[in-house]
């Protein structure tokens, strides 16, 4: 979840995403998983500044243990978004992404990527 909201005196507006990610280990260090997401984008002062965008997604991951709950991962996805702005209609489109990643596990059934916070 993200909220950011701006005024430079010319233009203003909020932006609001919403996600959530959930996945199965396969085996010891081997996930998959789906995620879902929406960010809402108003902008005052800018031509078609308003969009929605829906993504969903799959992924992959292969996780490293480097200490007693910690655990580095290689990360595989595909996701399709959905984009709705005034200016130019929809724009829907793919993407296929892979990337690195960080994650602490407190227990045997919940997980959090370090990475993902720090990019929010």
């Amino acid at each position: 979840m993200s909220f950011q909201s701006a005024d430079n005196g010319t233009t203003s507006g909020s932006t609001l995403g919403l996600g959530v990610n959930g996945g199965y280990f396969l085996s010891d260090g081997l996930a998959i998983g789906g995620r879902l997401g929406f960010i809402g984008d108003d902008k005052a002062g800018v031509a078609g500044g308003n969009k929605s965008e829906i993504n969903i997604g799959l992924y992959g991951r292969k996780y490293m243990e480097v200490a007693s709950g910690f655990y580095l991962y290689a990360n595989a996805g595909f996701d399709y978004m959905m984009r709705k702005t005034p200016a130019d209609k929809d724009n829907n489109g793919f993407m296929i992404a892979a990337e690195p990643g960080f994650a602490w596990f407190p227990n045997a059934n919940w997980g959090i990527h370090m990475v993902d916070l720090l990019l929010q």
